[in-house]
């Protein structure tokens, strides 16, 4: 059986040096998934750091693990920074149905269509999708354009019978 889906169609994180721009946006995602289920995002934080490097293969060299440590601890700062920011001035318009939720719409026999919104919830009243987005100068009108939260919006219509009434890219940068 296939799937097809956005984060299915090919980016990988790399695993090398992990810059400090991609560590950060992993571990935004992450304190804002706690933060939306009710659990302490700092906690958060810190498992995530600690599965960071736990995953490190131990082919690693000595130097760049120390970079990647280094690159991870900067990241964290970032991270703990930017999301402090967002919880204290947008994070309670946001009321969370679902937070990083799969939803997967049987295609056909063979192919899955597989899409992960960070959040369905309301936002103004209104049945939202939302995507985080932690780039540091993100292209928004490519974001505009990928269609990506358009086919969130479109699983959850399919899967839940309900409309999306609006859809929302949140850009939380440094």
């Amino acid at each position: 059986r296939r799937k097809a889906g956005y984060a299915l169609l090919g980016w990988r994180e790399s695993k090398k040096l992990m810059p400090v721009g991609m560590l950060r946006g992993r571990l935004v995602h992450v304190a804002l998934k706690a933060h939306f289920t009710g659990t302490n995002y700092e906690e958060g934080l810190k498992q995530e750091y600690l599965k960071v490097i736990n995953e490190l293969p131990e082919a690693t060299t000595p130097e760049d693990k120390r970079t990647i440590e280094e690159n991870l601890a900067k990241a964290l700062k970032e991270a703990k920074e930017l999301t402090d920011r967002y919880v204290e001035v947008y994070a309670k318009d946001i009321k969370a149905i679902t937070v990083e939720e799969e939803i997967v719409v049987e295609y056909s026999k063979d192919v899955e269509l597989v899409g992960t919104p960070d959040i369905v919830g309301a936002l103004g009243g209104r049945l939202t999708i939302i995507d985080f987005k932690t780039s540091v100068s993100p292209d928004l009108r490519a974001l505009d354009m990928s269609g990506q939260i358009d086919y969130y919006a479109h699983l959850y219509k399919l899967v839940k019978g309900i409309a999306v009434q609006s859809i929302c890219y949140e850009v939380i940068t440094p």
